[in-house]
């Protein structure tokens, strides 16, 4: 005898990216997951205005993953989207920001510096077309067991060199 329990829940949101970077004539596409009830109905806003699929704008769920694609993306698509799952036990929204100013800097490179005079500072930011500066504010932090002092800020400009990626 086979039994089949099914656990009814209200629905649960990821978002593959919080924050997604576009440019105008690019096409994009924000995506939430659905983890729970997979029956859960989608709905997709705007600056808290709910979308309607048009002609450059498509909605498609699969499985769990549901996409809008926003094609020959334009001034106005830029701003806050939220993706809102509802299913019989309750409701639940995530939000994704759509920028056209470059992301914030991921740093690769460890906290700290396994030498006393110098470290080596690795970053990457995301951005379509190609920065002009960085300006990178950094400062030297003295510590040891029981004592940290942070030190002075420093400014520093730094023309960036730029590399592209296979899907640009």
């Amino acid at each position: 005898m086979d039994i089949q329990l099914t656990i009814l829940s209200p629905p649960e949101i990821t978002v593959e990216k919080a924050w997604v970077h576009a440019a105008e004539g690019y096409d994009i596409e924000l995506v939430c997951v659905v983890h729970g009830d997979v029956n859960s109905e989608m709905l997709w806003y705007q600056n808290s205005f709910l979308l309607d699929p048009t002609d450059r704008r498509s909605m498609y769920p699969h499985d769990d993953r549901y996409s809008l694609i926003i094609r020959n993306f334009q001034q106005t698509d830029f701003g806050n989207y939220s993706c809102v799952a509802d299913n019989a036990l309750g409701r639940t929204k995530k939000y994704i920001e759509v920028s056209g100013r470059p992301g914030p800097a991921d740093f690769i490179s460890p906290a700290l510096s396994g030498f006393l005079d110098h470290y080596n500072l690795t970053w990457t930011i995301e951005s379509i077309p190609p920065l002009e500066e960085i300006k990178l504010l950094y400062r030297r932090l003295l510590m040891n067991e029981t004592y940290q002092h942070p030190g002075k800020w420093h400014e520093y400009h730094i023309k960036p060199i730029p590399i592209r990626t296979d899907d640009q």
